[in-house]
């Protein structure tokens, strides 16, 4: 898409860690993007990809040029 840039990064989220973000412990999550970038997102954006088990998997991140947050999908 025009105009978005993407970061891809990987998580290996427990589901004890996953209860604190739930209970609102945690609000937002530092990751490092696979280009070494580190990002803050908020927290609330994993819950569609959560499971028993917690959060698992590749991903990618869109934002806008000043960004904004736009999308965060899986990635292969």
């Amino acid at each position: 898409m025009y105009g978005y840039r993407y970061y891809y990064f990987s998580l290996n989220i427990s589901e004890d860690m996953l209860l604190e973000v739930y209970r609102g412990s945690v609000k937002r999550l530092r990751v490092r993007t696979e280009e070494g970038l580190v990002v803050d997102l908020d927290a609330t954006h994993l819950k569609k990809f959560t499971d028993e088990y917690g959060v698992h998997g590749r991903f990618r991140l869109a934002v806008t040029c000043e960004n904004s947050f736009v999308s965060l999908e899986r990635a292969n």
